[in-house]
């Protein structure tokens, strides 16, 4: 691990190594991680934008 190996996380080289194992991903463990994906951006979106929804009266 040369990011460990320097004292500190260096980030190119973890960019690096993440586009490698990426790129020698199966379609399956790359859908698992593109469902994964969706599923926080839509969590980040709802909570950034819940302040701005109003509140409806329940009838």
């Amino acid at each position: 691990m040369e990011a460990k190996h320097k004292g500190s996380f260096d980030m190119r080289v973890i960019s690096k190594v993440t586009g490698i194992f990426w790129n020698n991903a199966s379609f399956e463990e790359k859908t698992v991680y593109k469902k994964l994906f969706k599923r926080v951006n839509e969590i980040y979106h709802e909570r950034k934008y819940s302040h701005l929804l109003i509140p409806t009266p329940s009838t």
